[in-house]
């Protein structure tokens, strides 16, 4: 029987489907869990850390949502606690994982309110101060 090129290279090719095939599964099995977790631990020290600032000064919590960064629709003191209490809870249901896209939701919708709304309201929020001409 005569062996063409194509037959000769089709086991290389297989090999290296299998190859990436085994790769992928080891990926989404290990990698991507550690991944998502790493993620979740991050997000979750980021507004925790948020909350106990808050929480060791709810007066300063206060002032910044009444003079600093005003949420419409809300009372200042409504919003202090609000977003005390969300950034305080959140966290420790997404690194248990307890309900954690429930957990995940209230902290994207901050997320959203700080950078549409907030940011919006004020643009030198987003400003390098470092470039600033009285900084040089």
């Amino acid at each position: 029987m005569a062996t063409t090129l194509a037959d000769a290279a089709t086991p290389f090719w297989a090999r290296g489907c299998a190859l990436g095939s085994a790769l992928i599964r080891l990926a989404e099995r290990w990698l991507a869990p550690l991944l998502f977790l790493a993620v979740r631990l991050w997000m979750a020290e980021i507004f925790f850390r948020s909350g106990l600032l808050k929480i060791r000064n709810p007066s300063g919590a206060i002032y910044l949502f009444t003079e600093v960064h005003p949420v419409p629709l809300l009372a200042p003191w409504l919003a202090a606690y609000l977003v005390t209490a969300i950034e305080l809870v959140c966290p420790v249901l997404l690194v248990l994982g307890l309900a954690a896209r429930l957990a995940a939701l209230p902290m994207l919708v901050m997320a959203l309110v700080i950078q549409f709304v907030v940011g919006a309201a004020d643009p030198a929020l987003y400003l390098d101060v470092s470039a600033r001409p009285d900084r040089r």
